[in-house]
């Protein structure tokens, strides 16, 4: 993954969620790269459990290793893992 890097032109909202979902949900929050490339993160799990909802091109997502092709996620809910999380993408995912 050294060949490629965290994606440089994106955009990123967050907001709160309603009241009413406030006790389910601790934050909604918008995704999108602008810029066309191979873009690479890594990072570690998160203390939640993140819903991820795609409109764009998947991402590619490996538990402790690089990604491979049918490592190909469209839609998804991730969890805690004790490693790090391989994510690639091609500049035109779009998420929520």
């Amino acid at each position: 993954m050294a060949e490629f890097a965290a994606p440089v032109a994106f955009e990123f909202v967050q907001r709160a969620p309603s009241p009413r979902a406030a006790e389910l949900i601790a934050a909604m929050t918008g995704y999108r790269e602008t810029a066309a490339g191979r873009f690479a993160q890594r990072q570690t799990a998160p203390l939640i459990v993140p819903l991820i909802i795609s409109f764009g091109t998947p991402f590619l997502i490996a538990l402790g290793r690089e990604p491979q092709a049918s490592d190909r996620q469209h839609s998804f809910a991730a969890g805690l893992y004790a490693g790090p999380v391989y994510i690639e993408s091609d500049g035109h995912a779009a998420c929520v």
